[in-house]
């Protein structure tokens, strides 16, 4: 049974006892609520971040991968074309017998 103090008279528990009691159960689930969503929101948000560091890694692979193509079609390009004209400028293609002479260009 409870103490004199804490009873209205006729034996039932104060108003008052019932209200601090009401607020510490309040208090002690929010508490809990937080305690356990933190992790959460932790969770969640290094779960964005990751998903946006993959997104941007993606990218930025596409952009480099794009890159390297246009680079490497204009080397093959400016290749092909120097093996094409050099001849021509020094006077058609290399006859065998300079070549065979160790003649080159």
């Amino acid at each position: 049974m409870l103490p004199v103090s804490a009873e209205d008279g006729r034996g039932h528990p104060s108003l008052h006892r019932c209200l601090v009691l009401l607020v510490v159960v309040i208090v002690v689930v929010i508490h809990i609520v937080v305690v356990a969503a933190t992790p959460l929101r932790f969770f969640k948000f290094f779960a964005t971040l990751a998903r946006l560091s993959a997104f941007l890694a993606v990218a930025v692979h596409g952009v480099t991968q794009l890159i390297l193509r246009l680079v490497n079609t204009f080397f093959t390009f400016f290749v092909s074309l120097v093996s094409v004209v050099r001849p021509c400028w020094e006077g058609g293609p290399p006859s065998r017998s300079s070549v065979m002479q160790g003649k080159e260009f």
